[in-house]
């Protein structure tokens, strides 16, 4: 039985091998991308901002801008996500904006959003619209910070 600091850089190097292995892939092959050692969730929630892409299939998409709530073991992790897209799942939470108002999820295209949620384990990630491993984040909250102006 090890120690929880044993237990947790353990964890910490496979989410760090999963995400630089998906990016190496992903930058050399439009082939999906297969992890040498399924990735464990994430602890505790984490904060994404960015710019959400709503697909016509109804996949919600994160341009990551910023992310917040990330312990210091995960840096690297951090900085690997953010620029990266990342798709969204469990977005039957409510989506309300700055004033606790509800918003429509048709609304959300090219909207700035800030995003609760866990990071998913390699093996569970979603595939985007060009067939690669998308890194997924499971979320428990959705605050809209802006919407697109209507034209």
């Amino acid at each position: 039985m090890g120690s929880r600091c044993g237990r947790f850089r353990t964890a910490w190097l496979a989410v760090v091998a999963g995400l630089v292995v998906a990016s190496v892939v992903a930058a050399t092959s439009a082939a999906t991308v297969s992890t040498p050692a399924e990735l464990v969730a994430q602890p505790g929630p984490w904060t994404f901002e960015g710019k959400a892409d709503l697909h016509d299939s109804g996949a919600l998409e994160l341009k990551v801008r910023s992310t917040a709530g990330v312990p210091r073991a995960f840096d690297l992790v951090r900085r690997l996500l953010v620029g990266r897209d990342v798709l969204l799942v469990n977005t039957r939470v409510p989506v309300v904006d700055t004033n606790g108002r509800a918003v429509a999820l048709s609304r959300l295209n090219d909207a700035i959003l800030r995003v609760k949620g866990t990071l998913l384990p390699a093996g569970q990630w979603r595939y985007d619209l060009d067939g690669e491993a998308t890194p997924t984040v499971r979320v428990s909250r959705i605050v809209v910070l802006s919407l697109e102006p209507r034209g």
